[in-house]
């Protein structure tokens, strides 16, 4: 996807450099110069190859983070490509609210063999964000990050392989004082293919989701009574799960959010049997 980087490179006018982090081990090394090379960005940039630790994704953040040279570092991941206009407009809400972090939206792209319910589904959170809104809640897929003003702090790892750790690290940043606000026109677009547009893959995904929160409220101590929480988690399983059901008979745009409500409350209560990353 790295041509599609030069565009937005293109726009933007002062210095930069791309760092690509090489999570899948030093075998992978060489395939990802050659992209780097094929893809003609090193005619617009500086560009590095850096080999992560292991196979962790908040490893992998943290390793951009840890070789960045410049303050202002921004994210996008390997399976999505911006609009040309990306880059620039991430950089002017930054300007103008003077932030840590900036967030964009990700908008999915699927393949037309999808399930047709999984497509309804906010799976990366932008439903009811407005340009300049500020955001607690986003995916670390497409953000800017004055690197200056976050300091020592740095993903926890133990998260790296079931999610969740872009989610506790900006939580940590909001203790601190820190904000972010919304970019509504930095938009970047994933692909998602057919093996993760299944219904059995985004209930999956949901109950990790699920338990992934639990663990960081607890790590928290934000959960004054456990049994509370689980007895309500419980209760909102099994009401949201039949209207997601009814929905899904009426073809409704909501049926993938109220799946998504139901199945994340599940896990919870429960721990998924299998790490959904690694």
């Amino acid at each position: 996807m790295l041509e599609y980087l030069i565009p937005a490179i293109s726009r933007y006018e002062g210095p930069c450099e791309l760092n690509v982090v090489n999570n899948s081990g030093s075998a992978a090394n060489l395939d990802i110069h050659q992209i780097v090379e094929t893809s003609g960005i090193r005619s617009l940039c500086n560009c590095k190859v850096i080999d992560s630790p292991q196979n962790n994704i908040a490893t992998g953040r943290n390793t951009i983070i840890d070789h960045a040279n410049f303050d202002l570092l921004a994210f996008i991941d390997d399976d999505e490509y911006p609009e040309p206009q990306w880059l620039i407009e991430l950089i002017k809400t930054m300007q103008r609210y003077r932030c840590t972090l900036v967030a964009g939206p990700i908008i999915p792209v699927y393949e037309s063999a999808s399930s047709a319910w999984v497509k309804t589904i906010d799976i990366h959170n932008v439903e009811g964000n407005s340009n300049g809104n500020t955001v607690n809640f986003f995916a670390s897929g497409n953000i800017l990050m004055d690197k200056k003003r976050v300091g020592a702090l740095r993903l926890d790892e133990a998260y790296g392989k079931t999610g969740g750790s872009d989610t506790e690290f900006f939580l940590r940043l909001g203790d601190a004082g820190h904000v972010t606000h919304w970019a509504a026109y930095a938009r970047v677009h994933e692909d998602i293919p057919v093996e993760r547009a299944t219904a059995r893959y985004a209930i999956r995904r949901a109950i990790s989701q699920g338990n992934n929160y639990r663990r960081i409220l607890e790590s928290r101590n934000e959960i004054s009574s456990l049994v509370m929480f689980k007895i309500r988690a419980a209760i909102i399983f099994v009401v949201a799960l039949p209207i997601a059901c009814v929905l899904m008979l009426l073809k409704h745009q909501a049926t993938g959010n109220w799946m998504k409500r139901a199945f994340s409350n599940l896990g919870k209560l429960r721990s998924p049997s299998t790490q959904l990353y690694g």
